[in-house]
């Protein structure tokens, strides 16, 4: 079985030559190759040049894809026509990449053939049903937008693989439009205000009560991007009925709905956090005065009548893990450690989600998977 890996960086890929060489011919291609085997054309991607023998297998290295602006569709949709399995493969997800090598029959020689079946993919127990998580901060400026975008990115890189869609949702302000440049990735006035979208649809469902129609309800994806939907506003300012906001996000089409809340927002809307909800994320600063301000929006959180998931954000080497904590009430909660706050300006000044620097995403996976298993374990016991 002939396995090509396109990267620029063969190095990264070291673990998996190792320990699948002996049963593989593996072929990397690199940016730079005299014969480069990945162009983009207007029909879509190449991947073969001259006589070289067709890939079994080809691994794209998603770094390689963003830094060389090719689209995974494209090379999906040749794979599909040309009978090859496509594969984006992040090595810094071994275990992910080494679940998709043994589906397609592919088995390195130590590899025990029990454990390898009875290993579930990961994108497809994602993808099983719907969740909806709730995201607020516990005071304003703890950081839960910047949680909202990062959890997003780690989730679409789960679902890719098996075509499911985040969509964020955040009507009460607009972080998302600002921090990830979102005017330039929908140009032309292609990028549709949520707030604007849920007035329209109150408007209409009034007037169907009036004239006794029923509404559909047909689920709706705006702003995708990358396997993300930005259900957020251009404008702070709502305007909308509170109810129809916080049921609007059932509307919503994905896998997985992140509805982020700001402290007003949730202020007003966390009676029918159970029925709209299957998991609230709720995001703490540990600095002293944002704890004291965090009072208030602890006890609602407490009452919403779902599972929380407590998140403290920024944390350092000076901060005590045991006082925050003890202020949660919980033994439980989830540390991401304080980003690089030059990494972050970078990335705002280009519109890039900060989880996709190499180092932010190192420094954060571990965390942020554990976020992802709590979800799916919360959400399971709520169904």
């Amino acid at each position: 079985m002939l396995i090509r890996i396109i990267t620029a960086r063969q190095s990264k890929y070291s673990e998996l030559e190792k320990k699948y060489g002996r049963s593989s011919e593996i072929i990397f291609s690199r940016s730079d190759s005299p014969e480069p085997n990945l162009s983009d054309s207007g029909d879509g991607i190449c991947l073969e040049s001259g006589a070289e023998r067709r890939a079994d297998i080809v691994i794209a290295d998603p770094e390689f894809l963003r830094e060389n602006s090719f689209s995974a569709a494209s090379i999906r949709n040749r794979a599909s026509a040309e009978h090859f399995r496509f594969i984006i493969g992040d090595p810094e997800r071994m275990k992910s990449l080494e679940r998709e090598l043994a589906a397609a029959g592919v088995m390195h020689m130590d590899n025990d053939e029990e454990e390898a079946d009875s290993c579930e993919d990961e994108a497809a127990a994602l993808i099983k049903r719907r969740l909806t998580a709730g995201i607020t901060g516990l005071a304003d400026g703890s950081g839960a937008g910047f949680v909202t975008m990062i959890l997003a990115e780690e989730l679409a890189s789960e679902l890719f693989e098996a075509g499911g869609l985040v969509s964020v949702y955040a009507p009460g302000d607009r972080y998302f439009y600002r921090a990830l440049q979102l005017d330039r990735r929908f140009p032309d006035g292609s990028f549709r205000d949520i707030s604007k979208l849920i007035r329209k649809v109150e408007k209409r469902s009034a007037e169907e009560t009036v004239s006794g129609a029923e509404d559909d309800e047909e689920r709706i994806a705006v702003n995708e991007d990358e396997g993300i939907c930005w259900a957020a506003a251009c404008e702070d300012s709502v305007g909308t009925d509170p109810d129809m906001r916080a049921s609007f996000v059932n509307r919503l089409d994905g896998v997985f709905v992140l509805r982020k809340y700001t402290c007003s927002e949730f202020r007003e809307e966390y009676r029918s956090a159970a029925q709209n909800m299957d998991v609230l994320i709720a995001v703490l600063d540990p600095l002293p005065s944002k704890m004291k301000d965090a009072e208030e929006m602890l006890a609602l959180v407490k009452a919403c009548g779902v599972p929380v998931i407590y998140v403290v954000n920024r944390m350092t080497r000076g901060t005590e893990s045991s006082r925050v904590l003890s202020f949660l009430e919980t033994y439980d909660a989830v540390f991401l450690p304080c980003a690089d706050y030059g990494t972050l300006c970078r990335c705002e000044n280009i519109g890039v989600n900060p989880y996709r620097d190499e180092n932010i995403r190192r420094q954060l996976m571990d965390p942020l998977c554990g976020i992802v298993d709590r979800i799916r374990e919360a959400g399971g016991a709520q169904r």
